[in-house]
């Protein structure tokens, strides 16, 4: 029986509360960026005891699919590492210790295929444990239990109805405790408090709308509070974080508004507000809420402007009471081609409050404030619910996992880097010393730039770290570099005092320079004569932008745009050297060069069958419809999967026995080019058609025509094709038809045979008998010729006669 008590934070449905930005909006202090030549992205980061950061994410130049990397707080690399189990996996959720322990889950196999991966890493980077469940068919976040030492993992049971479930494991792996919804809620984000208390946000399917929910367990699994947002529309649960104040801080989304849900409970889950935050002119997506540690709190997200099209990511800053302190847009769009997708946040022990995600180039930097920012106070209730928690059986095996070191370089910010995992530094903590880089261009045409820091504050001696964004740095005060390339690079410098108090600074330096052509890509290599062939090259310009790409197929043909990409038709065969030139906006150039295999293009193998399927002794034809582009077919060869073979353009073949037979036809072109196809033929035993037909008069006379229907006959597996009479007298009829007319000129009996024929040529037949009756004569007589009235005149009829029976009237 599901109980439902409302709780009123008023009387009000909604209540209107504008509150404007108290401060300015923040802005990126510093960036840092992992990555090969393929595509990686920061999916996941969090921040040890210590102020270590930890990025979990995927990347496209391995087959393991995802890595972990270790930096400390100057953003050196400690360790990184990828993360195999033999098979496709996706990283989903990451929490990290105090002591830098860090427990990951994941989705292993395609499409949700298999289960759900649970791990701990060490903080030397040495894997402790890698477990597998099919309990989850996908995790949807981990959370640290700081009481056992373990994790929490929340996921999805069953994909329809929609249900989730936790359970928590220990330091070891071994499973603790769990809980599994028998209704239709799905838990997402977890936080757990000092007294081993779960607080889970959830999405609730509830006669068919979702509501946002809230859930707490005790530290062995006892169900302790539950409650769900009673709004009329759509709102999904996301995200829960803990205050300095011990409350849980929660963190929704509504789908009728698009904005965030923020709420303010105790934990007893007794909600104190409830509000949307956001932009009544923006698709504003929240997704994660954490707290500095300051009595405020970041509700981060993703924006859609559709005013002018420009998305990104999105914060929100509240305080304890939900007044708003400030927001910020941070553009997915940079200078020059530069991407920047934020992903996740998080918070490090000094209140610093990190972004993660993925960048390509120099990624914008300076968050501008949400001109219309507000908070709409939410009066609705939080019912107290209950989606049927219950113990699951929950079993974890041990999964074999491998750590290798990928040595991706950090901090590129090259074109030919392109996507990196990233992550910046929202905020900061105050600190004594005062730093500011300076550059100086040298040698323009060498890409020399001499590097400055003016330091104050704090307590010398200074020690320096430059990072130049090209995969380089340096520990001097001042030093010089040389850039391989032009670019706009982001020069990062962190100073730090004797008693590590940090100062930040970056300067931007373009450098002219060519465009740069990452990748030429030829499809299909080798190609064929006449056949569509695409090409398509990846570059940027590094100080401004590409405006031509000009294309030299090898053979004499050329291709212009301001787009990267073209179609040719080769004619000949040869090997040719495709030539790309991209020229930017300064008249700079740069090209590339691919070889094309051009061949002879097979021919297209094609027949068709009939019948299909066919039977027993039945002559089945095969007919070749192969063709060939560029030449002609010179030979068509059968093989017709029992043992026979044949030759020619149409063939005819007779199979002996049932069965299932693949059939193989080889074609081949004037050039010698091979093409075959394979076709299943399925071939049965006939069975013979039934023969019924009815006649009518039922009484035929002789000379009067009778009717014969003989539609009631069929076939069991096929048509009929041809019903044949034979009436008996001599005379007989084919039809394609199953009707017929007969005329008798004897009287007498006849046997009529009806033979009818199928579409397999099987043949039967069945007979009747009917007697064609002779019409009597008829014949009178008179005693006189003439009569008169009133005298009886008399006639006489016995010499009426029936030859083949009487008269009866």
């Amino acid at each position: 029986m599901r109980s439902s008590s409302a709780i009123f934070v008023a009387a009000a449905l909604v209540a209107f509360l504008l509150i404007p930005t108290a401060s300015a909006s923040p802005t990126v202090q510093y960036g840092h960026t992992l990555g090969g030549t393929g595509n990686e992205g920061g999916r996941l980061i969090g921040v040890d005891g210590s102020g270590n950061v930890y990025q979990f994410g995927i990347t496209s130049a391995y087959t393991a699919g995802a890595f972990l990397a270790k930096r400390n707080p100057q953003g050196d690399v400690l360790w990184q590492r990828l993360i195999a189990f033999g098979g496709t996996w996706s990283p989903v959720g990451m929490a990290v210790a105090p002591d830098g322990t860090v427990y990951f889950t994941g989705q292993l196999g395609a499409n949700y295929s298999e289960g759900t991966v649970v791990g701990k890493v060490l903080s030397d980077g040495t894997l402790a444990f890698s477990k597998f469940t099919s309990a989850f068919v996908a995790p949807n976040a981990i959370a640290y239990d700081p009481v056992s030492g373990g994790a929490l993992i929340t996921g999805t049971v069953n994909w329809s109805p929609p249900t989730g479930g936790i359970f928590a494991v220990d330091a070891n792996g071994s499973f603790r405790w769990g809980s599994f919804a028998s209704a239709t809620a799905v838990p997402y984000d977890a936080a757990i408090d000092g007294n081993g208390t779960a607080f889970i946000a959830t999405t609730r399917l509830l006669n068919g709308r979702l509501d946002a929910g809230f859930v707490a367990f005790d530290e062995s699994g006892t169900l302790l509070h539950e409650r769900r947002l009673d709004l009329p529309n759509d709102e999904y649960g996301w995200s829960v974080t803990l205050g300095p104040d011990g409350d849980p801080y929660y963190l929704g989304f509504s789908y009728q508004n698009y904005d965030p849900i923020s709420a303010r409970f105790t934990p007893d889950l007794v909600p104190q507000w409830t509000e949307y935050v956001g932009s009544p002119t923006l698709y504003d997506y929240g997704w994660r809420i954490v707290s500095p540690g300051d009595a405020t709190f970041f509700v981060q997200g993703n924006y859609y402007d559709y005013q002018n099209g420009e998305s990104g990511s999105v914060t929100y800053r509240v305080d304890s009471s939900g007044a708003l302190v400030d927001s910020g847009l941070l553009s997915g769009q940079g200078a020059g081609g530069a991407t920047l997708s934020v992903q996740d946040i998080a918070v490090g022990p000094d209140g610093s409050v990190f972004l993660s995600g993925s960048s390509y180039r120099s990624p914008t930097r300076n968050e501008t404030p949400v001109s219309d920012a507000r908070v709409v106070a939410i009066t609705a209730s939080w019912l107290t619910d209950s989606a049927g928690w219950h113990a699951p059986s929950v079993t974890l095996s041990n999964l074999a996992g491998t750590l290798t070191d990928p040595n991706f370089p950090a901090d590129d910010f090259r074109v030919e880097a392109r996507d990196q995992a990233w992550y910046g530094a929202l905020t900061l903590p105050a600190s004594s010393v005062h730093a500011v880089a300076t550059a100086n261009i040298t040698d323009r045409d060498h890409r020399v730039v001499a590097f400055s820091a003016n330091v104050s504050g704090g307590t010398p001696p200074y020690t320096y770290r430059w990072s130049f964004g090209d995969a380089n740095s340096s520990t001097e005060a001042n030093p010089n570099h040389t850039y391989s390339e032009g670019g706009r690079y982001p020069v990062q410098l962190i100073v730090e005092d004797s008693a590590a108090n940090r100062a930040y600074s970056i300067v931007d330096v373009v450098l002219g320079g060519p465009p740069v052509i990452t990748n030429v890509s030829i499809y299909p290599n080798p190609t064929y004569v006449n056949q569509y062939t695409s090409f398509n090259a990846v570059g940027d310009d590094p100080d401004g932008s590409i405006v031509n790409w000009h294309w030299n197929f090898g053979d004499g043909s050329t291709w212009d745009a301001s787009y990267s990409s073209a179609y040719h038709y080769y004619s000949a065969l040869g090997t040719y050297n495709v030539t790309v030139t991209a020229r930017d906006n300064d008249g700079l150039e740069t090209s590339a060069s691919r070889l094309v295999q051009v061949l002879d293009q097979p021919p297209y193998a094609c027949f068709y069958i009939s019948p299909n399927p066919t039977v027993v002794g039945y002559p089945t034809s095969f007919y070749d419809c192969s063709y060939d582009p560029d030449g002609y077919i010179a030979s068509s060869s059968w093989d017709f999967g029992d043992g026979t073979n044949g030759t020619g353009s149409y063939v005819s073949h007779t199979f002996a026995s049932a069965g299932s037979y693949l059939v193989r036809l080889t074609v081949v072109d004037n050039a010698g080019m091979t093409s075959f196809l394979n076709q299943t033929v399925s071939v049965n035993v006939n069975q013979l058609p039934v023969a019924h037909f009815s006649y009518s008069p039922s009484d035929p006379i002789a000379g009067q025509g009778i009717y014969f229907n003989g539609y009631a006959s069929y076939d069991p597996d096929g048509y009929i094709t041809y019903w044949t009479w034979d009436f008996g007298d001599g005379t007989n009829t084919t039809a394609y038809y199953g009707d017929a007319y007969h005329v008798y000129s004897q009287g007498g009996p006849y046997n009529v045979t009806l033979t009818v024929t199928d579409n397999f040529n099987g043949r039967n037949h069945t007979t009747a008998s009917l007697y064609v009756d002779i019409p009597p004569t008829a014949n009178f007589t008179t005693a006189r010729e003439f009569g008169k009235v009133g005298t009886p005149l008399v006639f006489d009829a016995s010499a009426s006669n029936d030859s083949d029976g009487r008269i009866v009237r």
